[in-house]
C-alpha cells in the first residue's frame, strides 16, 4: 500500500459532457490517466494495469470515474458499466485509495416497457448496467457513488429535454417545420452542473462511503417549464407537445444538494431563464 500523500486526482474518461463541464469546476489537480474508449477485455485490462503503475509511481487523493457506456452492444454495456468500475474499485482498494464513480439516474428507471399485446417489449439495457455497476460497487469499502440525475446548466446536454425545448422555441421563431416534440409529461429532477462539481469536491475532501444522490428532490415536468415561458412562446410550443414518456416521473431523494420542495419556483425560475438564454443566444 502507497502511504504518500497527494492531492491529486486520477482521472477516468473526461471528454464526456459531464466530465469536462464538472472537472473545469474543482481546484484539485488531475491527472488523467484514460480519456475515453472501452471496447473489449484487452482495453479495459489495459487502463486497469496503467492505474496500478500510477499508483505505486504517484499516490493520489482519489480516483474519480467518468467512465459509462450508453450507446452499445449488451456485452459492451456491461463491460464499461458493471466489469470495468468494479476492477479500477478493486485496483484502487488495493492502494488505499478512495474511489468515486459517477452512476445516473437511468438506474431506477430501467423498466421493461408495458405495450400492447403483440408488440416488443423495450428495455433500457443502459439503465440496468449501470444499477448493476452501483450494486457491485457497493460491496467495497473504498467506493462512493455518485448518483446524478438530469442536467442543467448551459450549454444543455445534446438531446437532453432541455436542448430540445430550446431547439423548439428556435423553430417556433424561425418559422420551421421542424418539430421539436419534446414529452410533455417527462418529469425530471434537474440538478445544475455547478452542484455535480461541488458535490465532487465535498465527496473528494470527507471521504463518505456509499451511494450519494446528487440531484433537487424536486421533479419538474416539460409541460411545467413551457407554462412559464411568456405566453406567446407557451402558446406556440404547446401543439408540438407529445407523451407520454416511458419511464414515468423520476425524482432524487436530496439527501445530497437538500433543497426538496419548499423551492420548486426557484428552481423552475431558474430553469426556465437557462431556456430562454439558450434559445435566444
Amino acid at each position: 500500500m502507497n502511504s504518500g500523500l497527494s492531492d491529486d486526482l486520477v482521472i477516468l474518461g473526461s471528454t464526456s459532457y459531464m466530465a469536462e463541464r464538472v472537472l473545469s469546476g474543482i481546484g484539485s489537480p488531475q491527472r488523467v490517466l484514460a480519456a475515453s474508449g472501452i471496447h473489449d477485455t484487452q482495453d479495459a485490462s489495459a487502463i486497469v494495469d496503467a492505474l496500478k503503475d500510477e499508483l505505486v509511481n504517484r499516490p493520489a487523493k482519489a480516483v474519480v470515474n467518468f467512465v459509462g457506456a450508453r450507446t452499445a452492444s449488451q456485452y459492451v454495456m456491461n463491460l464499461v458499466n458493471v466489469e470495468f468500475p468494479y476492477q479500477v474499485a478493486s485496483a484502487s482498494l488495493a492502494f488505499g485509495t478512495h474511489f468515486v464513480h459517477f452512476g445516473s439516474a437511468a438506474e431506477i428507471t430501467h423498466p421493461i416497457q408495458q405495450l400492447p399485446a403483440g408488440q416488443q417489449a423495450w428495455r433500457d439495457e443502459y439503465g440496468s448496467s449501470k444499477s448493476q455497476g452501483t450494486t457491485r460497487l457497493l460491496e467495497l469499502p473504498n467506493v462512493t457513488v455518485l448518483r446524478v440525475y438530469n442536467l442543467r446548466g448551459l450549454p444543455h446536454q445534446e438531446g437532453s429535454g432541455l436542448h430540445r425545448l430550446c431547439r423548439g422555441i428556435r423553430n417556433l421563431f424561425a418559422q420551421t417545420t421542424e418539430v421539436a416534440s419534446p414529452l410533455v409529461n417527462t418529469v425530471r429532477d434537474y440538478v445544475h452542473l455547478n452542484q455535480v462539481s461541488r458535490m465532487l469536491v465535498e465527496t473528494i475532501d470527507d471521504s463518505p462511503r456509499g451511494l450519494v444522490e446528487v440531484c433537487s428532490g424536486v421533479g419538474v415536468s416539460i409541460e411545467e417549464i413551457v407554462d412559464s415561458l411568456p405566453a406567446k412562446i407557451s402558446e406556440g410550443l404547446k401543439p408540438s407537445l407529445v407523451a407520454p414518456d416511458r419511464f414515468g416521473p423520476v425524482i432524487g431523494r436530496a439527501s445530497a444538494v437538500e433543497l426538496g420542495e419548499e423551492n420548486r419556483e426557484s428552481i423552475l425560475r431558474e430553469i426556465r431563464e437557462e431556456v430562454l438564454a439558450c434559445a435566444f443566444s
